[in-house]
């Protein structure tokens, strides 16, 4: 019985190709752009894809940022692509008007925050 559920299992993940999980990404790199300041900021990337998200990277962080975040001074944040992510969630951390997810981009790794309003949500602790 184990060998006929086992083989349902494997035709059943072969026909809705399953994704791997994905694994947890690297902290993120913060670059404040236009007038530094005085101000720190730290930041969490998770990767997603159709099956789920990873748990929160390390945190990302600058001490160097703007007290007020605009267009013209914004904190660049980068990270290194996930395998099979097809998307990302930003999370602030430390700094602004308010922290949690303030982003969520498809398969790029850069988000510009200009003062994006944070949802007050944490970065997940689990993969899923």
């Amino acid at each position: 019985m184990a060998t006929t559920l086992s083989s349902i299992e494997t035709q059943a993940r072969r026909y809705l190709k399953e994704l791997p999980a994905l694994t947890i990404g690297a902290a993120p790199t913060v670059t404040p752009t236009g007038v530094t300041g005085a101000t720190s900021y730290s930041y969490k990337i998770v990767a997603m894809h159709a099956h789920g998200t990873t748990e929160a990277s390390a945190a990302g962080s600058t001490t160097t940022g703007n007290a007020t975040l605009s267009s013209s001074n914004f904190n660049r944040v980068t990270w290194a692509a996930v395998t099979n992510a097809t998307a990302y969630q930003v999370y602030r951390t430390v700094g602004g008007a308010a922290t949690g997810l303030v982003g969520t981009v498809g398969n790029v790794l850069v988000l510009d925050d200009t003062g994006l309003t944070g949802d007050a949500s944490t970065a997940p602790t689990v993969n899923t």
